[in-house]
């Protein structure tokens, strides 16, 4: 009997237990809040989170845009953040994620090292010195071609035409700490850098050995030293053009100076033609003998490293003090020949090979519509003879479409043209006769193609050249 009721009362103990676990397990239902996650955007610092921030679709590049404008806020300068920064999508809690980026930003840039933009002066390829900024390092190039710029005279500024680096120099956008920068005044220093050098210099009008020796700050005797082919004697002998050795102190980074110079100069006696249609070629007569002119020839001379290298004229910039006056020669034009210069009368083909009619005299369906010769097709350069003989009239070119053309004068009533010529081999005023060589076959003027385009008029009215032609 008493073992029932120790029985009874374990039952009733555990039944007790388990409505007590019972009521835990629903309060803790009511009281405890499930946990919700949400996507969102983890930054990461070379791969360690940093935060969440609310910006489920920006991307990593546009994160780095906003970062970079609030670092060149700060520092004043673009920098180069030596740290990897990147948006990976994640999931967190609300309470974890910032609701403003522009603080979780300000955040970051406290923590994050970088390096500013400053200016490289680059020579070569190589980086030669590091300034705050490209500006200063533009500048500190400016103060260095200055410094070289050779002294002119107030009005004469225009005859320096230009300094420049004889390397490849430039500046480029560089990051760095600023341990690694150069003041504009180290800079210029650097860039100034002399070097001893031995050059070839090249004797001018008015130099002497003395005056040459002081012009590159050196001595007589060293002078002779570096030149053991002039002596005491021969030193009072130099010769215009003549070359000689000169030590000199010269930039470590070379300069090259462009001046414009004059020289005063004689300009030749120019000779003046003037044909005599009934004299021989033989002859020759000066008719006036002319004069010469002078000028103040200019001349672009460069210099590197304070030493001419070359010289070229510069006509441009002449300045005539007296015109030449032309020597006028009279000459003759005819040959010994002369009788067979009279027209004939009778025509023939004015080309001889690898040719062919391509296009006949009269109405036409295309072009002018109105064809006054014939064209003659052949090869670039064909040789063109006088259909017969006569006085040249027009060689040269004509503006109106017919390219280089000839047209002689057969004195009997009779003309003939000769058109689109590659070359013109004749004069106007000049006697040929039949079969000489007047022109080249060409294509100028109106032309589509090389041909010769041949004309026989009779008193100025264009004719079939192919009822006339012998």
């Amino acid at each position: 009997m008493k073992d029932t009721k120790n029985q009874s009362g374990s039952r009733k103990n555990h039944l007790i237990s388990l409505v007590l676990l019972l009521i835990l397990a629903a309060a803790a239902f009511v009281f405890v809040k499930p946990v919700f996650f949400t996507d969102t955007r983890a930054i990461l610092v070379d791969g360690k989170r940093f935060a969440f921030i609310r910006a489920k679709t920006m991307t990593t590049e546009e994160f780095n845009l906003l970062l970079q404008a609030k670092l060149k806020e700060r520092y004043g300068k673009n920098v180069e953040i030596n740290e990897k920064v990147e948006l990976k999508p994640s999931h967190a809690t609300k309470k974890s994620i910032s609701e403003n980026v522009d603080v979780v930003i300000a955040d970051l840039c406290d923590v994050l090292s970088v390096k500013g933009e400053c200016g490289a002066i680059m020579i070569n390829g190589k980086r030669t010195a590091v300034l705050k900024n490209t500006f200063e390092a533009e500048q500190v190039l400016k103060d260095v071609l200055s410094h070289y710029t050779p002294d002119v005279g107030k009005g004469d500024e225009d005859k320096v035409i230009g300094v420049e680096f004889t390397d490849d120099v430039s500046v480029e956008p560089y990051y760095t700490d600023d341990d690694a920068v150069l003041s504009t005044v180290q800079a210029y220093e650097l860039m100034t850098q002399t070097k001893e050098s031995t050059y070839d210099y090249v004797v001018k009008a008015g130099d002497s050995f003395n005056a040459i020796a002081n012009k590159f700050s050196i001595t007589e005797d060293d002078l002779l030293a570096l030149n053991p082919d002039i002596t005491e004697q021969t030193k009072t002998l130099l010769q215009i053009g003549q070359k000689i050795k000169v030590t000199t102190q010269v930039p470590v980074y070379g300069i090259s100076t462009v001046m414009r110079e004059t020289v005063e100069e004689t300009i030749p006696i120019p000779e003046e033609e003037i044909e005599n249609l009934k004299q021989y070629k033989t002859y020759k007569q000066i008719i006036s003998e002319g004069s010469e002119g002078k000028k103040l020839a200019a001349y672009k001379v460069y210099y590197e490293n304070g030493i001419e290298v070359r010289r070229e004229p510069d006509p441009e910039n002449d300045v005539i003090e007296t015109e030449a006056v032309p020597r006028k020669v009279e000459v003759g034009v005819l040959d010994k020949s002369a009788d067979v210069r009279a027209a004939t009368g009778n025509f023939q083909y004015p080309v001889h090979e690898d040719a062919y009619f391509s296009s006949p005299f009269g109405n036409r369906n295309y072009g002018s519509g109105r064809h006054f010769g014939i064209d003659i097709a052949a090869p670039a350069g064909t040789p063109v003879f006088a259909s017969d003989g006569g006085r040249v009239i027009q060689a040269g070119w004509n503006g109106g479409g017919y390219g280089n053309w000839v047209v002689i004068d057969h004195e009997n009533g009779f003309k003939s043209v000769y058109a689109h010529n590659s070359a013109v081999i004749v004069h106007t005023g000049q006697h040929v006769h039949q079969g000489q060589l007047l022109a080249l076959v060409g294509s100028t003027g109106d032309s589509t193609g090389n041909h010769l385009h041949f004309e026989i008029r009779v008193n100025n009215k264009p004719q079939d050249p192919l009822t006339l032609l012998a």
